[in-house]
């Protein structure tokens, strides 16, 4: 009986995998009572031959699944559909687990049967030297500075990220929403959606993943931290469908448009400033964010998500 999955979507990357697969096997959980779903999207199938060399010490289910563009939610999704286990493990494909991060997971949603939602930290292994010389260096998640912030249980669902994210399957299966077509916000719209669902949102402090971090990153708040060229517009395009898909909460509406205030369109790319904008005008910047761009972000056209 599988007691829980796995899922980690990943792109022609398994240089990286054998590092994660080798921290899950290191977690100590016979295979037997686990399965690893992985889900291939690029070009080409890379990573089904490195699967193969684990046949003995992990279950290991493998998709190739050719997506087109950004598509984190629906990896995870092909992930959910053919899941069997009560519960149900996240994490990127280039991160590495501490020895204990699966038993912590577990801890919390074994506490009792009501449905949760758990998420760790991650901390950076700089791995480039281009933005750092001292390869190895180790950085701790931001979040651990947000003391305030993750006190709060209405918000605490905004600060999960799916690269280290477990939940409990409750009477029918949870799925990401796959109108997210560019990079970020998926995981959390996932997120406030258990979380208006009644699922318990906990902070596991002693989850924790470390992430190996280079210059090819793409999330542009990391590229802005190592002084790497970054450009927030795909992110804000999907915060965008974000607030629109919900729109009638008012509280969540202006908690992300507080946010947009802090970016600007300046040479030709988006940017994030440390001072809100006293003049934003919210129809002003979805109509610069949108110029240009072919998809159609308007939510009366999104899919209904799967709760």
């Amino acid at each position: 009986m599988i007691f829980f999955s796995i899922i980690i979507p990943t792109s022609n990357s398994p240089y990286k995998l054998k590092s994660l697969f080798e921290s899950i096997i290191r977690n100590g959980f016979d295979a037997s009572i686990f399965e690893v779903i992985l889900i291939e999207n690029g070009d080409e199938s890379f990573c089904e031959e490195l699967c193969s060399t684990y046949i003995s010490t992990l279950n290991i289910k493998y998709y190739y699944h050719k997506l087109e563009g950004f598509s984190a939610a629906e990896a995870r999704n092909k992930g959910i559909s053919t899941a069997t286990g009560k519960f149900v493990f996240f994490f990127d494909d280039d991160v590495i687990l501490e020895p204990n991060c699966i038993k912590e997971h577990l801890f919390h949603h074994l506490k009792n049967d009501k449905p949760k939602i758990v998420f760790g930290f991650r901390n950076n292994i700089l791995n480039d030297t281009i933005i750092n010389p001292k390869l190895g260096t180790v950085e701790e998640d931001p979040r651990l500075n947000l003391k305030l912030e993750l006190t709060n249980k209405n918000r605490l669902w905004y600060y999960a990220y799916s690269c280290n994210l477990s939940i409990t399957f409750s009477t029918k299966k949870v799925y990401f929403d796959n109108n997210f077509k560019t990079w970020g916000n998926e995981d959390q719209e996932f997120a406030y959606r258990l979380f208006k669902n009644k699922f318990e949102v906990i902070l596991g402090d002693k989850c924790l993943v470390h992430h190996y971090t280079d210059s090819k990153i793409r999330s542009p708040f990391l590229r802005d931290r190592y002084g790497l060229d970054s450009d927030y517009k795909d992110f804000l395009l999907s915060r965008l469908y974000f607030v629109k898909k919900h729109w009638k909460d008012i509280d969540l509406r202006n908690f992300l448009i507080d946010d947009f205030k802090l970016y600007k369109f300046r040479n030709n790319k988006w940017i994030r400033t440390e001072i809100p904008n006293p003049n934003f005008d919210f129809n002003e910047f979805e109509k610069v964010l949108n110029i240009n761009y072919q998809y159609d972000y308007r939510v009366n056209s999104a899919r209904k998500s799967i709760v």
